[in-house]
């Protein structure tokens, strides 16, 4: 079916409601620069967001030299409604396209990763005329309640891990970096234990008008299976596929001085693998693991973000 699709600009706030009510993940991406809605017979049925990578410029820097941040947009988030007919995931893809010619016309490339520890290959995105340029291994942790946590998101498990070996080990972090460690609003901050750490510290706190203590602890970046066993955390790894879009012929040229081998032909559901970690190794799983959408324990902050600015936007009209 063919759908006259309106792309539009739409707010934070009615983006990410959309999303979250429809998408297998209620966490929004960090770096978001147009919330576009693609309406149909006047109805809000989609909605795509266009941002950054997590390392913006190391995002757009591995694939091409020299190239920066207005160069690209990253996918970070798209869903339709699911009572929509055909493929018009591909049709709004192509309207969104034609709207970054329009209304961006220096952007070079449309990038995204098609999420295949959550059973994506991308076929959407093959459909679209994307290329594929490889996999990169990616690790989630999932809960006991189901809920999937991104290690960028992990700050809290993290310091809980870190309390946990020091009550096993009080000899646990010797030798190690050690860091001031301040606890604010359900997330916790590292500065290196230095002057100038400490500095940065205080600072933190006298911005957010809470008391500063001179607390030091070590450090967890990864968490250990001892911590994962006893809280019946899972640590599973899977692949995330590359794919880009060339938006005008310059930037198809360009391709071809990628530091990536960039291929018309895409993976398919046979090379989706997951693995989980054990204190015997690694266990290759028979399938993608439950994860429950609607558990959002540690990913509250970034999942109800867009209220608070609702609310301020409401007390200032």
């Amino acid at each position: 079916m063919k759908y006259d699709f309106k792309v539009e600009v739409i707010n934070r706030y009615d983006a990410t409601e959309f999303v979250q009510a429809r998408h297998y993940s209620k966490v929004m991406p960090g770096i978001t620069k147009h919330f576009l809605g693609i309406h149909w017979n006047d109805k809000l049925v989609g909605v795509l967001t266009l941002g950054l990578g997590t390392q913006p410029r190391a995002t757009i820097a591995k694939l091409f030299d020299g190239m920066g941040v207005d160069d690209y947009f990253e996918i970070g988030k798209m869903c339709m409604d699911d009572d929509l007919e055909g493929q018009p995931e591909s049709q709004m893809i192509s309207a969104v396209v034609s709207w970054i010619k329009e209304n961006h016309p220096s952007v070079s490339f449309l990038y995204t990763w098609a999420d295949g520890i959550m059973g994506k290959p991308g076929f959407v995105y093959q459909a679209s005329n994307f290329l594929y340029g490889g996999f990169i291994w990616t690790k989630i942790y999932i809960s006991k309640d189901g809920e999937k946590i991104h290690p960028r998101s992990s700050g809290r498990l993290c310091a809980e891990n870190a309390k946990f070996e020091e009550k096993r080990n009080p000899n646990f972090f010797d030798g190690k970096n050690q860091y001031y460690i301040i606890e604010y609003n359900d997330s916790v901050k590292y500065y290196t234990k230095d002057e100038a750490g400490r500095e940065s510290a205080i600072n933190f706190c006298k911005r957010k008008k809470v008391e500063f203590k001179d607390k030091v602890a070590g450090r967890i970046f990864w968490l250990t299976q001892d911590f994962l066993d006893a809280n019946m955390i899972s640590s599973i790894s899977g692949k995330q596929f590359r794919y880009i879009l060339p938006l005008n012929k310059k930037s198809r040229k360009l391709l071809k001085k990628s530091n990536v081998d960039w291929i018309v032909s895409g993976p398919k559901e046979e090379d989706l693998i997951w693995t989980k970690s054990t204190k015997d190794g690694k266990l290759v799983l028979d399938g993608m693991p439950y994860i429950n959408k609607d558990e959002t324990s540690y990913n509250k902050k970034n999942v109800e973000g867009h209220k608070k600015s609702s609310d301020l936007r409401e007390f200032f009209a």
